[in-house]
């Protein structure tokens, strides 16, 4: 009986409690967050890679995420009523709307297949440009209002194309992201992406294609790790930020400072600098230094720009503390060549940070080696 009456006198505080505050029990449950999960699907079979957006009055930011190999996605953490739109580049969808009813069920998303009439193929094959890793699996690759991902092999392909001009974006989670253009002309393609992993912000080296100074001085002068890179006056992207890692081909670790003509290197504290004049790590060491270092192409060390590089006090202060003069210097020779050979990168974090790396030795060159030292052991061997 005295159980009986203590709920009877909690219903009745609850109740007094809502209706002094104007709210009733429903509204309450409808803002408490919920969850559910999406299935994409044509009618027959389910769509993995589907991209998933939402959105809603009580959702402070759009939500993303996507659908894996069985179609599905759980969504977690939604409140009120909640829009829900897919994306997919072989497939139309139309937005659903959800509410807390729909919570802790399955919502199918039906989308038709697009029919593309093009006769060529476009295809993407996705690389890491680091050294030894595999292909960048599950990459997105959007192509106009086209859209896919990588498969294991980094490799995308698009049917239904016809002759013309593309443009293309390529992001995967850790990696900087990849735009270009393609042209498709009444044949299949395939398009080489490769990309750089994001580097961590104090462990970088920035290659730009422009000189380094403190400030801007249109396509002659930048300022090093400006926030947002730098465009000199044909509209080019003149910079390249890279991470710790073995790049054998400087072309396509720092493509855009090299498009624009190689001219300057900032390197953070706690950062190591390795270039060879070949790729693959071959042929000659052309430095090998620690940072903080700040080092312009010599091609221009008489040009009145840059009159003071070496002595001057950059402003602002951080910028002179971070690269004071006496880690400035002029390059021991032309830093256009440069681009021709690969690089290693390390920072103190890394164990092989102090370690020595010679240039590898080519296959051609071990071999002259073998036969040089047979004929010096054996000089009558005919």
């Amino acid at each position: 009986m005295q159980k009986t009456k203590s709920l009877i006198i909690s219903i009745l505080l609850l109740t007094l409690i809502l209706g002094g505050c104007g709210s009733s029990i429903d509204e309450i449950l409808q803002n408490e967050s919920y969850q559910l999960t999406v299935r994409t699907t044509d009618g027959n079979k389910t769509i993995s890679d589907v991209q998933i957006s939402i959105s809603g009055n009580e959702i402070s930011s759009s939500l993303k995420g996507e659908t894996d190999i069985d179609g599905l996605l759980l969504l977690t953490d939604l409140k009120g009523t909640v829009d829900i739109e897919a994306v997919h580049g072989d497939y139309d969808f139309s937005a659903i709307q959800v509410t807390k009813s729909n919570a802790n069920q399955t919502i199918d998303i039906i989308g038709q297949e697009i029919t593309y009439h093009g006769d060529y193929n476009l295809t993407f094959q996705v690389n890491a440009v680091t050294e030894g890793q595999p292909p960048v699996a599950n990459a997105l690759v959007t192509v106009n209002e086209r859209t896919g991902n990588t498969d294991v092999n980094g490799t995308r392909i698009f049917a239904g194309f016809d002759s013309g001009n593309y443009d293309y974006t390529v992001s995967a989670t850790g990696y900087t992201q990849v735009s270009g253009t393609v042209e498709i002309l009444s044949i299949d393609k395939t398009v080489q992406i490769n990309m750089a992993p994001i580097p961590e912000e104090g462990n970088r080296i920035h290659f730009s294609g422009i000189l380094f100074y403190d400030v801007i001085q249109n396509s002659w002068t930048e300022i090093p790790y400006l926030a947002n890179g730098h465009y000199n006056e044909y509209g080019l992207n003149t910079d390249d930020f890279v991470g710790s890692g073995d790049y054998h081909s400087n072309s396509l670790a720092f493509p855009n400072a090299v498009a624009t003509t190689f001219d300057g290197i900032a390197i953070d504290e706690g950062t190591r600098l390795i270039i060879y004049s070949q790729e693959n790590f071959q042929g000659e060491i052309i430095i090998d230094v620690y940072g903080p270092k700040l080092i312009n192409n010599y091609l221009y060390e008489g040009s009145f720009q840059v009159s003071d590089y070496l002595t001057k006090t950059f402003s602002p202060p951080e910028l002179n503390e971070q690269f004071p003069p006496e880690t400035r210097s002029w390059s021991d020779s032309n830093m256009h060549n440069w681009s021709y050979g690969s690089l290693r990168i390390r920072t103190s974090s890394d164990p092989d940070y102090h370690d020595d790396f010679p240039p590898l030795v080519s296959t051609s060159e071990q071999t002259a080696t073998i036969v040089s030292d047979s004929v010096q052991e054996n000089p009558a061997g005919f």
